[in-house]
């Protein structure tokens, strides 16, 4: 079978986990990373024909233009540049741009990169900005106009830490099981990911958690925001940066890269859900759906009939959702880097590891197929690829538009709520001696409407506690304040 000069493939992967010496802002972790992907597809004249760069935004460092920032330190004065926006699910964005850069006759090698110095977090340390590029317009759509809506943000409800623990809850009762039932089956697919994480040699803790222990609270597993332990949030404090190297065929012929180190990515798509407040099903991703299905119509190969499966894991919540839309049992094996508690979790860099693993899986097995996804807010943006060690049966086909959420998926919002809602969801944050503090709580309302709010009331907390919320728990609000639950 002959196989188009313009095929995009990648040829090259590198990983760092853990801050070097003379590491002391993002990008000198990036070119790390750069030096072991350029190491590994075995062709040193490779970065002399590198036309473009695409790196993802740094939430650690300060970065203008870190597309720019790497080209001017590597000095490729000659090569373009793409910088992606927050978001986990922007690496894989910029992935598919790339390839399709490529398949245009557009690109002939690039560079993909990102990286964080995440320990710095844990003392509130800025990284300084250290590049005077001017900035590149940013792949992907500002964070703010999607992540936080008005209303959550006036009850303070802004962290993953508080949202995706409500999301389990929706779960729970959709599966019509007691808050306690349904978090242990969580527990035993996230013991799955902590599996993988200790066969990845890349990943940042690779000691097994079993089920039991990712269960129980304990001073060292503690409740962070009800029912999510510390073991099921991601865990951002890492240092750790990833590359990815792709050219054409005909380029990596050129360069004599060996056969064995091609993979070639299929097919890339895109999906947005609405703010969590304004979707019908909390807990559901029907735009995500869509993209599955014509991932499947493009490559004849549905995400379920995929050899390999990486599914993007910064908490629970996001792969049971992602599972769930693209019909993949959570009895499958989900991840081959471990998730973003146990492999790691830098800010937006995760999907890179997360490719690049898929890469070293695909290399061994090429006849296999693979599919990755990013996910970027609250299960709020996605990002999928489809790869194998085999060309595509067609041109790589990046899906242009994103497939969006229908009218018929949005719900409206009350902010004035008043009387008694039906409970739909919710999570309780805990101090660190691990005591309750404030719930969070999404409800529907007597004409449809969705009402959030939050109470520091301690019988109502109690109740959430117990093991009888259900759907059908009551809500009283009044003037949109949550008076008791339960």
């Amino acid at each position: 079978m002959s196989i188009e000069p313009t095929t995009p493939v990648i040829v090259g992967c590198g990983q760092i986990n853990g801050r070097k010496e003379t590491c002391r802002e993002p990008m000198d972790l990036i070119e790390r990373a750069l030096e072991l992907a350029l190491n590994d597809c075995g062709a040193p004249g490779f970065q002399n024909r590198v036309d473009l760069i695409a790196v993802s935004r740094s939430g650690t460092g300060g970065y203008r233009n870190p597309a720019g920032a790497l080209r001017d330190r590597r000095k490729l004065t000659g090569a373009r540049t793409l910088s992606g926006n927050f978001g986990g699910h922007t690496p894989q964005i910029l992935l598919g741009r790339v390839a399709a850069a490529i398949a245009s006759g557009d690109a002939e090698a690039v560079i993909l990169a990102g990286g964080e110095l995440g320990r710095d977090l844990r003392m509130a340390e800025q990284v300084p900005v250290t590049d005077a590029v001017s900035a590149d317009p940013l792949v992907g759509d500002a964070v703010e106009d999607w992540i936080y809506h008005p209303s959550e943000i006036g009850l303070g409800i802004n962290l993953p830490v508080q949202v995706y623990p409500m999301l389990e809850t929706a779960l729970a009762f959709r599966h019509g099981r007691s808050v306690s039932a349904h978090m242990e089956q969580v527990a035993k697919l996230w013991e799955t990911f902590s599996a993988a994480a200790v066969d990845n040699p890349n990943a940042h803790d690779r000691r097994l958690h079993t089920a039991k222990e990712i269960a129980t609270p304990t001073p060292n597993n503690r409740l962070i925001y009800y029912p999510y332990t510390r073991l099921m949030n991601s865990d951002p404090f890492v240092d750790q940066a990833g590359v990815l190297l792709l050219c054409s065929v005909a380029c990596a012929q050129a360069l004599g890269i060996p056969k064995d180190r091609w993979v070639f990515p299929w097919i890339a798509a895109e999906a947005h859900s609405p703010f969590v407040i304004e979707r019908r099903d909390l807990a559901a991703a029907p735009s995500l759906a869509r993209a599955g299905l014509a991932i499947t119509g493009q490559t004849g190969v549905a995400p379920a009939d995929m050899d390999l499966v990486d599914l993007y894991a910064c908490f629970p919540a996001a792969v049971e959702i992602q599972a769930d839309a693209l019909q993949l049992s959570i009895d499958r094996p989900l991840t081959v880097t471990g998730g973003m508690r146990f492999a790691g979790g830098p800010w937006n860099t995760y999907t890179l590891h997360m490719l690049a693993n898929l890469v070293g899986c695909l290399r061994d097995r090429p006849e296999s197929r693979g599919l990755c996804s990013g996910n970027g807010g609250y299960a709020t943006r996605f990002s999928v690829g489809v790869y194998s060690g085999t060309p595509p049966p067609t041109q790589f086909n990046r899906i242009a538009d994103a497939f969006l959420p229908t009218p018929a998926e949005r719900i409206s919002i009350d902010d004035n709520a008043d009387g008694d809602c039906t409970l739909e969801a919710f999570s309780i944050g805990h101090d660190k001696r691990g005591n309750p503090g404030q719930a969070i709580v999404a409800c529907r309302t007597p004409s449809g409407s969705r009402a959030l709010g939050v109470t520091r009331d301690e019988k109502s907390i109690a109740h959430l506690l117990s093991e009888s919320p259900s759907p059908r728990t009551t809500v009283h609000f009044r003037g949109g304040k949550v008076i008791a639950a339960g």
